[in-house]
């Protein structure tokens, strides 16, 4: 484009339109990378999302199979049923997933979703369904914190106990199920508590690291328009 410029001070207009031109198929080029960069990162993205909902599905089906003497025979194959139904969708859109129809496939993972969520409905409303709900609940949010943790200590900060005491919490929830599948539905409602308290608390810790991430950056973003 300087080039251009000079060009067309000196009066050369067909060297000024070369000019012009080439500056033009650069930035197409640079343009059209920073598209399929943005692309390629909202596929690996979408991936994430679709590896959490089949975790989320497979950690589904083998609980309530477990628990189906607990939660009646009927119900938990309804509940399969919705499962079934949920890793079909799944299926469908992983083998559909492309860089250009990422938003359309969010969407559909949104619907499976879902279709999870409503298979809880096919349930009887009760302390062990209630629970296994919760479970679900905190199983979703560790997984976050945990990818959450991950990210930060790639970027340096030191995430090991946060990443610890998640995977205790996860060790924990395993065993509410089998407190839920003996029966004792008061000692597991009580120690989702206490797991809710300690995932809440980790939360907030991974928060706090992150925002001084943000701080670090900004601060560094501030020196840099100083000098």
């Amino acid at each position: 484009l300087d080039q251009a410029s000079m060009y067309f001070g000196e009066d050369d207009f067909n060297l000024a339109a070369r000019n012009l031109a080439a500056a033009r198929n650069i930035l197409g080029r640079v343009k059209g990378l920073l598209t399929r960069i943005a692309k390629a990162h909202k596929v690996t993205r979408t991936e994430r999302f679709m590896e959490q909902v089949r975790r989320r599905i497979e950690g589904i089906e083998a609980k309530v199979e477990r628990l189906r003497g607990r939660l009646g025979e009927s119900e938990t194959d309804n509940m399969m049923a919705s499962m079934g139904l949920a890793k079909g969708k799944l299926r469908q859109l992983d083998a559909n997933l492309t860089g250009n129809n990422v938003d359309s496939i969010i969407d559909g993972l949104e619907d499976t979703t879902e279709i999870i969520n409503e298979g809880f409905e096919e349930l009887e409303e009760d302390e062990t369904s209630n629970t296994l709900e919760a479970i679900d609940r905190l199983e979703a949010k560790i997984r976050v914190l945990k990818a959450s943790a991950e990210r930060l200590s790639g970027k340096g900060y030191d995430t090991a106990a946060v990443v610890d005491e998640l995977e205790e919490a996860e060790a924990l929830l395993k065993d509410i199920v089998d407190l839920l599948e003996g029966g004792k539905t008061e000692e597991a409602e009580s120690l989702i508590e206490d797991i809710e308290e300690l995932v809440s608390r980790l939360s907030d810790n991974i928060r706090a690291i992150r925002k001084e991430h943000q701080n670090k950056g900004s601060k560094g973003k501030g020196k840099g328009q100083g000098h």
